[in-house]
């Protein structure tokens, strides 16, 4: 483990390194040049207006993936095109996270044939800015920013191309601003975070927890303020869409540790692909590790005190559906990891090595899968 504790400063040349393999290979051999595979275009889902069919990967014997709805958005973030209404399984629950597509579709400057791999870059990007933010709040703390490139699940999304490295990226953006005191600038990057990905609404109500406790309304206002534009957008999609379609917005929970244990029943009862207990077991150690840690976070991080009872909660209310397959739930529980690596004491405890180990064999077996 003195690996991950290396103080040397040049340690920082390497996650540029990793990420600039990952997605040189990946592109180069793996999907050989076609910047699509990133996307896990299946056969079953209605492709995008602006896709040629003859020029995309398509994965055979699978429906399509959460990266292929994303690019469909991409394409098209206002859905003016009827094409791009049959793209979205659900166009109202998919643009909900509308901030990357939007962004890619901008910085493409009109070339759709650019969004692509706008999108991949951003992803990029967005990994090595959580790398360099956890080294700008832990440079003190014995090189455990280097940690933060075992997360499994922000490789997972480097592979797929979903919204998550963003939002988190956002996310932590967010807290690093907090931490200095600048509350509107972190506001701001929590509202961004909340459009990448709805479900980081957790982090303002996690802030806002602190802030009612304290009875700081003041900061509870302007906290409000700044999810203006986070409001209107939900309420045009609902004016645009209704309430329908084919997800329900509570479909993913159930009763307490029935996905836990269905999720158990199936690794031990049913075949399995046997990356599935690794990942799962990694889960189940990260909440238990984040319980043990609550006091700490409670003293030391009181803005995410709140948000961990989320997470724990979760952890516990997820329905099967979310547990089905590692791609959901590695994604699902990326900010767990976060909150672990910042609530580092001075001293890492033999438990947190082992459970770091580990996750770094996860995300090892991640970056294979992205590289070869």
């Amino acid at each position: 483990m003195n690996f991950f504790l290396h103080k040397n400063t040049t340690i920082l040349v390497l996650a540029p390194i990793i990420v600039v393999a990952s997605i040189t290979f990946g592109f180069w051999f793996k999907f050989e040049k076609n910047i699509t595979g990133f996307f896990l275009i299946g056969e079953t889902f209605k492709k995008s207006p602006f896709l040629d069919e003859n020029e995309i990967l398509i994965v055979k014997n699978e429906v399509g993936y959460d990266g292929q709805q994303f690019l469909s958005l991409a394409f098209d973030p206002l859905m003016q095109h009827e094409g791009t209404l049959e793209a979205l399984d659900n166009p109202r629950y998919r643009a909900k996270r509308i901030l990357l597509p939007l962004v890619s579709n901008f910085l493409s400057l009109g070339e759709y044939k650019l969004i692509p791999y706008v999108f991949v870059v951003l992803n990029s990007i967005g990994i090595l800015a959580i790398f360099f933010l956890f080294y700008s709040i832990q440079k003190n703390k014995n090189s455990f920013y280097l940690l933060s490139l075992a997360i499994p699940g922000i490789w997972i999304v480097l592979r797929i191309s979903t919204a998550e490295i963003i939002a988190n990226t956002l996310i932590l953006t967010s807290y690093f601003f907090i931490q200095h005191k600048k509350d509107k600038t972190s506001f701001l990057f929590l509202m961004l975070a909340c459009l990448t990905k709805e479900t980081m609404i957790i982090f303002p109500v996690s802030y806002g927890l602190d802030f009612l406790i304290k009875k700081d309304f003041k900061k509870i206002f302007v906290l409000a303020f700044f999810f203006i534009p986070f409001y209107i957008w939900h309420i045009y999609l609902i004016y645009k869409f209704g309430l329908g379609g084919d997800f329900d917005e509570f479909r993913n929970f159930t009763s307490p540790f029935y996905g836990v244990f269905k999720k158990w029943s199936d690794l031990i009862f049913l075949e399995n692909n046997k990356h599935e207990y690794l990942y799962f077991i990694l889960l189940n150690i990260s909440i238990i590790l984040l319980i043990t840690k609550l006091k700490y976070i409670y003293l030391n991080h009181i803005y995410l005190f709140g948000s961990s009872l989320v997470y724990i909660t979760l952890f516990a209310l997820s329905s099967s559906a979310i547990y089905d397959y590692h791609f959901s739930y590695n994604r699902v529980f990326i900010p767990v990891f976060i909150i672990l690596l910042l609530s580092f004491k001075d001293n890492i405890s033999i438990f947190d090595k082992v459970f770091w180990f580990f996750s770094t064999l996860s995300s090892i077996r991640i970056i294979y899968w992205v590289m070869k």
